[in-house]
């Protein structure tokens, strides 16, 4: 799993859409998955889903979810691996890819 934690304000966030939407593409045919968490407000994300963005998104307006996770920098990417592994915990990028397919390689980042 790519857990992208993100917003439509966060400067980057076109950018940011982008590369997912790349990784939704690249790993459609393995065991990865791309989810966002954002903390827009339901109706702009579900706008957002309607016209750019390819990954499935949960809502998180009040940022419960970026608190249980410790988010403090936004964006934010975990790269969590089976057994609850976290391969990454940083910025959005290719160090995030990289993990993604050293996890899914069956190797460690």
């Amino acid at each position: 799993v790519m857990l992208v934690f993100w917003s439509s304000k966060d400067p980057e966030a076109g950018r940011l859409v982008e590369m997912a939407n790349e990784w939704v593409t690249k790993f459609a045919d393995r065991p990865l998955v791309v989810i966002g968490v954002n903390h827009d407000d339901r109706k702009t994300l579900r706008e957002l889903e309607e016209s750019q963005v390819l990954f499935r998104n949960f809502s998180d307006p009040g940022k419960d979810l970026a608190k249980e996770y410790r988010v403090g920098t936004w964006p934010l990417v975990y790269v969590l691996g089976k057994d609850r592994v976290i391969g990454y915990s940083g910025a959005p990028g290719s160090f995030a890819e990289l993990s993604a397919e050293a996890m899914l390689a069956g190797t460690q980042p």
